[in-house]
């Protein structure tokens, strides 16, 4: 779990700005790519790729890889009358929902690690 300072966080906000601005100017997203590699070298690996994944990836924040990003407890599939939920469409499609009872966080879990996820029962929807 990787944590921002403040000044990072600013920062964040500050590129996000910019690639939005970006977009409305018809950027490519390779030229936007080129742009936040530059603007992460001066970082850490571990805060890059973290910050690389908001300003590039944000669909992926949302996305189990092992344990709850929040709070690094273990995460449920979320059932709903006993059937498992699945996402249909937009960058999450064919994942399955999760949901971590300690911190109430809610995400989606690739195949791979759905399989091996204990069920919680009747969650209602968001």
């Amino acid at each position: 779990m990787v944590t921002l300072t403040a000044q990072q966080q600013t920062t964040l906000d500050a590129m996000r700005k910019t690639i939005d601005r970006f977009r409305q100017n018809g950027a490519s997203e390779q030229k936007i790519r080129r742009h936040v590699e530059t603007w992460l070298r001066a970082y850490p690996a571990d805060i890059r790729r973290h910050m690389e994944n908001v300003l590039l990836y944000p669909w992926r924040l949302n996305v189990l890889d092992d344990r709850c990003p929040k709070c690094g407890d273990q995460a449920y599939l979320t059932t709903f009358y006993g059937r498992l939920m699945r996402s249909l469409e937009g960058q999450t499609a064919g994942m399955y929902e999760v949901h971590c009872p300690g911190c109430g966080w809610r995400g989606h879990a690739p195949v791979e690690i759905a399989r091996w996820l204990p069920k919680r029962a009747m969650f209602a929807r968001k």
